[in-house]
């Protein structure tokens, strides 16, 4: 097979990263037909020694795979595609959200001009310019710059 360029379409076949370098094996059909890819290096924006940013791939998921120097025994996996109906439903132009398969987020919200962090549907905490919000369940924390209230007019301590 001789040299190949550009971005080539695949998903995830393996996350099997025993030697904790970020490898994944794919299935890109138009390059390796049936087989599994030799593992895929990671194009990740930020690493280095013990410390840099990497949010795995699940088994199933849409990548994009490149070629180092064009050869295909030396894949590396540069990001992710979404199917119809796959993006997560608190990303949006003015939204933008790291949501793991197990229901954890982090939404950055312009609009809003807060963030959330949420743990499945019972916790969250809110961070706005003028007040912070914990939540969990039924249960209802805020605080700002008037004091403390918990659930809403329940009680109140002022500053």
């Amino acid at each position: 097979m001789g040299r190949l360029w550009g971005r080539f379409r695949g998903t995830v076949a393996g996350v099997d990263d025993d030697d904790r370098m970020g490898r994944i094996s794919v299935r890109v059909p138009s390059v390796y037909g049936d087989e599994e890819s030799p593992p895929a290096f990671p194009a990740t924006p930020y690493a280095g020694d013990g410390h840099g940013m990497l949010f795995l791939p699940e088994v199933g998921d849409g990548v994009w795979v490149e070629f180092e120097g064009g050869d295909p025994s030396h894949p590396i996996w540069t990001g992710g595609w979404w199917a119809q109906g796959e993006l997560p439903e608190d990303a949006d132009i003015q939204s933008r959200a790291i949501v793991t398969s197990g229901g954890l987020k982090v939404v950055l919200d312009d609009d809003a001009k807060e963030i959330r962090l949420l743990s499945g549907s019972r916790a969250e905490i809110t961070i706005a310019d003028d007040a912070i919000t914990l939540r969990f369940g039924q249960t209802k924390v805020v605080i700002d710059d008037g004091g403390v209230s918990i659930n809403d007019t329940a009680f109140r301590v002022t500053t």
